[in-house]
């Protein structure tokens, strides 16, 4: 069960490699090495806080940490988490801009506009449970709209069993009339008191 478990995550994990755009990685062990023959792509480790780095895949064209543009580091970034965050509010900001790649890890500051420094990383776990929130309502509201499709479906049927009941009880209390005696047919029908 242990196994089926790594391999699933492992499956993920390289599908979401794979969907991902060519600058996106998921967060984990980089590889720094290798070369421009090698089928894995090179990434590089961007550590925002010691507890919260990421994954970069590097591009042909970037040499140095001012080299690579804020969008990039941006949808890396929010390739790590697991629901869409708002995010065009963060910025980035490399600590050695002139270090080179080769390094392997970058590390940058995080900011946002509109928000105290001490406070950045609130307001990215603010927006990441307003998107689980958003989730979970969604997932709720779909559940909810198949239990009454499936109560609605429920009552036709039961509407329609009904309906035939009651067609079937008149039919056999008029068969079971026309097969009576005439004396237990008379006992039987509703005499008016004139008769």
């Amino acid at each position: 069960k242990m196994q089926h478990a790594t391999a699933e995550r492992e499956r993920r994990a390289s599908s979401s490699v794979n969907d991902a755009p060519a600058h996106i990685a998921p967060a984990g062990p980089v590889n720094t090495g290798g070369t421009a023959g090698d089928a894995e792509p090179r990434l590089i480790n961007v550590l925002v806080t010691p507890k919260l780095s990421f994954a970069l895949r590097l591009q042909p064209g970037w040499k140095r940490a001012s080299d690579i543009e804020e969008d990039a580091l941006r949808l890396a970034f929010l390739a790590r988490f697991p629901v869409k965050l708002r995010a065009e509010h963060l910025t980035f900001r490399c600590a050695t801009p002139a270090a080179s790649l080769e390094t392997g890890t970058l590390v940058y500051r995080i900011g946002a506009a509109d928000v105290s420094e001490d406070r950045v990383l609130l307001s990215v776990l603010s927006e990441l449970d307003k998107s689980y929130t958003a989730k979970f309502e969604a997932a709720l509201e779909r559940a909810r709209a198949d239990c009454l499709s499936a109560s609605n479906c429920f009552q036709v049927v039961a509407d329609e069993v009904r309906t035939a009941q009651e067609a079937t009880s008149r039919r056999w209390g008029a068969e079971c009339r026309v097969g009576l005696h005439p004396q237990a047919r008379r006992t039987a029908l509703p005499v008016s008191r004139w008769e």
